[in-house]
This record gives structure tokens, C-alpha cells and sequence, in this order.
């Protein structure tokens, strides 16, 4: 049994294994799924070696084919960071040099109790690779600090555009429409954070489209042309 009561604190990491990008007569998907799968074994070998060596690690999981899910526990007067890099740093060595690890961490916790709280800010932080880059550890402490609110959450375009078309703003709609196009397409937002806005834009269209068999404002024709 493992002995909890020597660490001080905890925190969750979560990591992704990225391989370099191959010429275009070589993009094999079923085999590049299998290298990708191959790299998150190797990792999870390494971190069972490790885990002998060095206590601190004190589990590292498959969280799926992508990605594995650790915690690190910190005794008393640790530097954090340090520990933490020292850690990752041994899981990256397991890999082969032409790929990458992008690592994930959530905020220190005092107890196990609150390490799925840690856990969902390491898998969010881990999410934003798609703004900050891949191949570094992101902390989430970080993230939620350094990013514009309007970046790393759409209903904050959501909640404007609402607005715009409840008061049939059309340059508002319009300007709304251009700053979300200029964070898809020029900022690299990820898929899930996509799926997140349009599926709360139709369903705003939804209760909009039912309240609009009410009255409607003078200027209703101009919006829906």
C-alpha cells in the first residue's frame, strides 16, 4: 500500500505524444495511429521504471489512445516545477527523438480528495497546446492568467452575437462573425472548442427562431435579409 501521508501536496499532469510530420507519399493513418500508440506504451513502461526510482511519481494511466494521466506527489520544501520537470523530462527520454511531448498540468492540490480538480485543469491545459504550442509543459495556473477570456472561451462570442441579434445589430453581427472567423482560422482553435460555439450558436438560433414567431422588432425584415 502506498504511504500518503509523507506528501504535502499533489498535482496531475497530462500528456500527449506527438510524432513528426512524414512526406506526403508516407501518410499512412493506420500506421501513424499505431507509432502514436507505440510512443504512449513506451512512455507508460518508462513511467513504471520511474516509479521505482523515484516515489514522487506516484501513478501514470492511459487516459486514452492519445494521451496518459499521471499524478506527482511533493513532500514538504519540494520545488514544485523542479520536480515536475524532472519527472516529464525522464517520461520524454522514453520516446524517439523525431517525436514530441506536450504535457499538461493542473494547479497544486492538498489532498487526494481534490486531484479531479487538478485532473480537469491539467486536461484544459493540455488543451490550449493549440494556442501556445506543442512539445512544453503548460501549467494551468498559466493559461487561465496569460489567455484573453474571448480566446480560450467562445461563449464569450456567443454572448455578443446573442446580443447583436436580439437588437438587430447587423454591423454588430457582422463584426461579431468577423472576430470569430479571425480566432478559427488565424489562432488554431481546436475541434472540441469549435463543436462548443456552433452547437451553442444553434441553439440560441433555436429559442431565437421560437421567439420570433412573436412580435417582431420594426427592423426584423432587415435581419433576416
Amino acid at each position: 500500500d502506498m504511504d500518503l501521508s509523507v506528501y504535502d501536496s499533489y498535482a496531475v499532469f497530462c500528456l500527449q505524444a506527438e510524432l513528426s510530420a512524414r512526406r506526403a507519399d508516407e501518410t499512412d493513418s493506420g500506421r501513424r495511429k499505431e507509432e502514436r500508440w507505440l510512443s504512449i506504451l513506451s512512455v507508460r513502461q518508462r513511467a513504471e521504471e520511474l516509479r521505482m526510482e523515484d516515489d514522487r511519481l506516484l501513478c501514470c494511466l492511459e487516459h486514452s489512445m492519445k494521451q496518459l494521466i499521471g499524478v506527482v506527489g511533493f513532500r514538504q520544501g519540494d520545488a514544485h516545477k523542479d520536480v515536475l520537470a524532472s519527472v516529464l523530462q525522464a517520461l520524454k527520454d522514453a520516446l524517439p527523438e523525431s517525436a514530441s511531448l506536450t504535457v499538461g498540468i493542473g494547479n497544486t492540490v492538498k489532498t487526494p480528495d481534490a486531484l479531479q480538480i487538478s485532473a480537469d485543469q491539467a486536461s484544459e491545459a493540455l488543451e490550449q497546446s493549440c494556442v501556445y504550442g506543442r512539445n512544453q509543459l503548460l501549467l494551468f495556473s498559466d493559461v487561465c492568467t496569460q489567455s484573453d477570456l474571448s480566446y480560450i472561451n467562445p461563449l464569450v462570442c456567443e454572448k455578443a452575437l446573442t446580443s447583436a441579434v436580439r437588437t438587430c445589430d447587423i454591423d454588430g453581427i457582422r463584426t461579431t462573425l468577423d472576430h470569430v472567423d479571425r480566432l478559427l482560422y488565424d489562432n488554431h482553435y481546436s475541434l472540441r472548442m469549435i463543436r462548443h460555439f456552433y452547437l451553442s450558436i444553434m441553439n440560441f438560433i433555436s429559442a431565437f427562431d421560437t421567439q420570433a414567431a412573436g412580435p417582431r422588432p420594426v427592423d426584423g425584415d432587415a435581419l433576416k435579409s
